[in-house]
């Protein structure tokens, strides 16, 4: 199974497949693949294409690449807290009956080490203790 990571380059943004400390540009690729992962969801034998292409391709490591959203835009996205028990004790709550469901705008959703952003009718950021 191919892992992904779609990060910025000094093109823009670019899709590319990972391998161990190493990652392969399949935007460069193949431009059909797109700056998200729309292109290969919508079209699972993109990916598929390119695998014999992979192994010769240039790489860069991943440690270089500067993550950005996985889906550029996104609708309403319903997340699922409390999932599993590991997390629910590690967090010091009660298993509950139901799993704990809110929703996330498009808005709301970052890169990983990008900065947050306060909105300007709060005080405060919560950070909640379940790291959504």
């Amino acid at each position: 199974m191919m892992k992904y990571l779609v990060g910025e380059t000094s093109n823009g943004t670019a899709v590319f497949a990972v391998t161990g400390e190493n990652a392969v540009n399949l935007t460069a690729l193949n431009p059909a693949v797109g700056s998200d992962l729309m292109g290969i969801v919508s079209d699972p034998g993109l990916a598929e294409s390119l695998t014999g292409r992979i192994a010769d391709a240039p790489t860069v490591p991943v440690s270089a690449i500067t993550p950005a959203l996985p889906i550029a835009a996104p609708g309403t996205i319903i997340c699922m807290g409390l999932n599993y028990t590991d997390h629910i004790k590690e967090g010091g709550y009660d298993i509950p009956e139901y799993p704990a469901l809110f929703m996330r705008g498009k808005n709301s959703i970052m890169a990983a080490g990008k900065p947050m952003v306060r909105p300007s009718c709060s005080e405060t950021l919560a950070v909640t203790r379940h790291g959504l």
